[in-house]
């Protein structure tokens, strides 16, 4: 059982790590017609540069704080953040700001005009010239470059976020994109590699194929941090490796594992996100599941490569979690 040992010394680290001089901002819809809500994600030090936060003074940040501060962050942060449709300037309707563990999270909604939407990130000519702000959102895992403000190019032009339910073609094909990646990492190939190489018999194989790819698709539609289904990974990858025929409820949690990993969002986004990874799926598990059944073969041979892919699996979750701490 030594291989629980990284998942128990994994279980405590932190989702992601909110880069201190980059803030995040995503508009969605508002839920009514002509209203937008604004999401802007930035640290506490980033935001003590706009506005006074600690209310109480005792030196720590606190929800009270922002609660108390709502009127100096309406005027240091949102007055400096003019989103306007069409020429028209957008009237704030309501603003809060969250305390989250390791950043704050503002949040506004609008009701804006017809016609092009644009925001001017003015609160840029106060912060340090390293700072920048990305259109999309650490909390979803949606900051994938859709536009950026920086220096003297404060103004960016914002995406029109589609009405809840409808079709969004480039949120699927972004999220299509993000599906295959998210099956191509060195983590998902290396369990499903282990659990397949363990298996090494093509009817049961490929019945753990299809439930593999199965759970990955109905997790899609889930949204979590990234550490709770690396933990389900690093059990599948532990579980392959221990076991000489997996049961088949450890490609079901493989799947799941993969499926719940950036998951969540709109529907288009979701099915982007599970087709994506399907299509990577139907080409590497015959191949994982063929190397797997010429290697029974060799029982000597087995016990030793079957746990490479544990071996392989920890080391990229060590890697992806050091690189997001």
């Amino acid at each position: 059982m030594r291989w629980l040992i990284p998942v128990v010394l994994l279980s405590g680290l932190q989702a992601r790590a909110h880069d201190a001089d980059v803030i995040y901002a995503l508009v969605r819809h508002g839920g009514q017609p002509g209203v937008l809500a604004e999401s802007v994600t930035l640290t506490p030090a980033t935001l003590s540069f706009l506005a006074p936060l600690d209310a109480d003074g005792d030196g720590a940040l606190s929800q009270a704080d922002l609660d108390a501060k709502h009127k100096a962050l309406k005027a240091g942060f949102w007055d400096d953040v003019p989103l306007v449709a069409g020429g028209k300037p957008c009237e704030l309707l309501e603003a809060r700001a969250l305390l989250r563990e390791g950043f704050v999270e503002l949040v506004g909604q609008f009701r804006c005009g017809e016609g092009e939407l644009r925001q001017d990130f003015k609160i840029l000519r106060v912060l340090p010239t390293n700072y920048r702000v990305v259109l999309g959102s650490q909390l979803d895992g949606e900051a994938r470059g859709r536009g950026f403000a920086q220096g003297s190019l404060t103004t960016v032009p914002v995406p029109r976020p589609p009405v809840p339910g409808a079709w969004d073609p480039s949120g699927f094909r972004r999220a299509l994109d993000q599906g295959v990646q998210r099956g191509l990492s060195v983590e998902v190939l290396a369990a499903l590699l282990g659990v397949l190489l363990a298996i090494g018999v093509w009817r049961r194989g490929l019945l753990a194929a299809a439930l593999i790819g199965l759970a990955a698709v109905l997790g899609s539609v889930a949204s979590l941090d990234w550490w709770p289904p690396t933990i389900l990974m690093l059990l599948v990858l532990g579980g392959s490796a221990a076991f000489r025929s997996p049961p088949l409820i450890v490609p079901v949690l493989l799947g799941l594992a993969i499926g719940l990993r950036e998951g969540g969002g709109p529907w288009p986004v979701c099915l982007g996100l599970g087709l994506g990874t399907l299509l990577v799926l139907l080409f590497a598990a015959p191949v994982a599941l063929a190397a797997g059944v010429m290697l029974q073969r060799r029982p000597r041979v087995v016990r030793v490569v079957r746990w490479v892919p544990l071996l392989v699996g920890v080391g990229a979750v060590v890697v992806h979690a050091r690189l997001s701490w």
